[in-house]
């Protein structure tokens, strides 16, 4: 989280939603069996959305990223 707050910042428009899928990565790598975490970025003002996901299991890694 401190380096979300550093890179990113509270204020930033996707704060939450990147806090959020980092807890969800967290807590599937606490797990037995790990599942892939997605999260979809929608900056609705000009179309535009990035798709990242992450394999807590292998690494903790941007996996994919598409542009709508």
């Amino acid at each position: 989280m401190y380096d979300l707050n550093k890179e990113v910042g509270s204020n930033n428009y996707y704060y939450l939603q990147i806090k959020n899928w980092l807890e969800r990565i967290v807590d599937q790598i606490d797990d037995v069996f790990q599942n892939v975490e997605p999260i979809e970025l929608v900056f609705e003002p000009e179309g535009i959305t990035k798709y990242f996901k992450v394999d807590p299991e292998i690494d903790v890694a941007k996996c994919g990223e598409s542009d709508k």
